[in-house]
């Protein structure tokens, strides 16, 4: 993939930026993928009209659910060091069955990332790109930052798993 960065000049801010681009591509700190049992469809009805169900990572309860699925809000609460932090979740963008991308804000933490269903097997590999910012206050408190991405992808991984779990049983009912 191509990264691009614009950049000011010297000359001010009215300057027209100057886009430099690389061959690396951009390391996201929230990429993962597993494999589910189900359809792409299925997988992604699951994924977004369950999501209260089987993420456990952060805990979050409908506030606006819009029927186009877009502009859809949650209550977020995730529980990190000991401390909550609150904030939305919204849907930002929507391909039904294909992909939905989320982003989340509150106390001074930002999270996006895009899910990706794609058929795979017989079932659907559901692809994680994203990022994150952390409030200068919580990195401060904390001298390993490589542990604090740890943490954060345990917690990543404890949701992927409760997805993958859940999505395992309703392959298993269906097939009762």
């Amino acid at each position: 993939l191509l990264a691009g960065l614009a950049l000011v000049t010297l000359q001010g801010l009215f300057a027209p930026p100057v886009w430099y681009v690389t061959r690396r591509e951009h390391r996201f700190r929230i990429d993962t993928s597993v494999w589910v049992p189900l359809l792409p469809a299925e997988a992604y009805r699951f994924y977004v009209e369950e999501m209260p169900d089987w993420q456990s990572a952060v805990t979050v309860t409908p506030r606006h659910v819009t029927p186009g699925l877009v502009g859809t809000e949650y209550d977020a609460s995730y529980m990190f060091l000991g401390r909550e932090f609150t904030g939305v979740m919204r849907i930002v963008g929507a391909d039904p069955g294909r992909s939905v991308s989320i982003e989340a804000e509150g106390m001074g933490i930002s999270v996006w990332y895009a899910t990706s269903f794609v058929a795979d097997e017989s079932g659907t590999r559901v692809s994680v790109k994203g990022d994150y910012d952390l409030p200068d206050n919580v990195i401060a408190r904390i001298a390993d930052r490589l542990g604090l991405e740890r943490a954060i992808r345990r917690d990543i991984d404890r949701a992927n798993e409760s997805y993958v779990l859940a999505c395992r049983a309703i392959a298993e009912e269906a097939e009762r």
